[in-house]
């Protein structure tokens, strides 16, 4: 369970580094780069979740948990957007949204490395 989550929170800390740095980027190049390690970050995370899912949680209740993940990161493809295209009205730019993606993916770390525990033998 360990190198799970170390994976999940050091790369979802690298995503959060490299979405708000690219905000600072003075050009197209460094902007690519830097979204490019994010992205790369992401990637490396998605295998761990639903790992870490069956660490986690009971053998009958893995798929319903499973069920309730999907849902809600669905959720986030469609209040993502939204939620991005509204910042930048708003803001005339894409700063804010990518400093808010970057505050989410170290809540979501934190919440990994505090949160979730092992479960407990039953036997």
């Amino acid at each position: 369970m360990f190198s799970r989550k170390l994976v999940i929170v050091v790369c979802l800390f690298g995503a959060a580094l490299g979405v708000c740095t690219s905000t600072l980027a003075n050009s197209v190049t460094i902007a690519v780069w830097l979204m490019s390690l994010t992205i790369f970050c992401q990637y490396l995370t998605t295998s761990n979740y639903w790992a870490i899912i069956q660490d986690a949680v009971q053998g009958k209740n893995v798929g319903g948990v499973g069920g309730f993940v999907h849902c809600i990161s669905n959720l986030a493809g469609i209040i993502g957007p939204a939620a991005t295209g509204f910042i930048v009205e708003f803001s005339g730019n894409f700063n804010a949204a990518f400093l808010l993606a970057g505050i989410l993916a170290v809540v979501a770390g934190l919440a990994v490395a505090f949160g979730v525990k092992p479960i407990k033998d039953i036997a």
